[in-house]
């Protein structure tokens, strides 16, 4: 099983009833185990400002919990000063970029995994300065 790191979108999709084939595709992986999927915990902090548009503040935590128990999503988190710091470089380098997203990317260079995103600004600013980087894009379903 490899292991994957998941945005923001990812996760809110995880919560749809019809998300694109090719983002079902990864949902149908991550459900029978095939990934093992990661996400960091700034992802949550995003996570939670978006359920809070549609939902009740209140099952909030109810249904983040029960989503990352459901799929098995390890959340890690952002101890390492140097991490940060290489963020904040990164997110220099790429003014659009936001802080989440770079500390995203950050923690998959760091342990050598691909970043699976919705977010198309995200891989055309990382690619177009490191294009080596391991990022999968998924068309956002709302």
């Amino acid at each position: 099983m490899s292991e994957i790191l998941i945005d923001t979108g990812i996760i809110l999709n995880l919560l749809t009833q019809n998300p694109p084939t090719k983002l079902k595709n990864l949902i149908n992986n991550i459900e029978n185990q095939k990934y093992k999927a990661t996400t960091i915990q700034p992802v949550i902090l995003e996570v939670s400002r978006w359920l809070l548009k549609t939902n009740k503040k209140i099952e909030i935590s109810q249904i983040i919990y029960s989503l990352l128990s459901s799929y098995h999503i390890s959340v890690y988190p952002i101890t390492d000063l140097n991490q940060f710091i290489s963020g904040g470089i990164i997110r220099h380098q790429i003014p659009h970029l936001s802080t989440v997203d770079a500390l995203l990317y950050v923690f998959a260079k760091d342990r050598d995994i691909s970043i699976h995103t919705t977010d198309k600004s995200m891989v055309d600013g990382i690619k177009g300065i490191f294009p080596k980087s391991k990022l999968h894009f998924y068309r956002y379903s709302k």
